[in-house]
């Protein structure tokens, strides 16, 4: 299982935080106030994917939890 480098982190607080990966453009940079609906990345076909994606995460307290519940896709 390979992350790509292009990845954003989102923290708005409270131990959870969400990670984006296999972009194929970050928007935001460290430090960047985001809001819900901002667009921080655009999705992409990096590393070892075979077509477009993202790979999207949720930690509680860092842990990987499962997105759905915290996510609309």
């Amino acid at each position: 299982h390979c992350i790509s480098a292009n990845y954003v982190i989102t923290d708005p607080g409270g131990g959870i935080s969400t990670l984006s990966a296999i972009c194929s453009a970050l928007l935001v940079s460290v430090g960047t106030q985001v809001s819900q609906g901002d667009t921080i990345a655009l999705v992409g076909m990096t590393g070892s994917a075979d077509g477009n994606h993202v790979h999207v995460e949720v930690r509680i307290n860092g842990q990987r939890v499962d997105p759905n519940g915290y996510i609309a896709f």
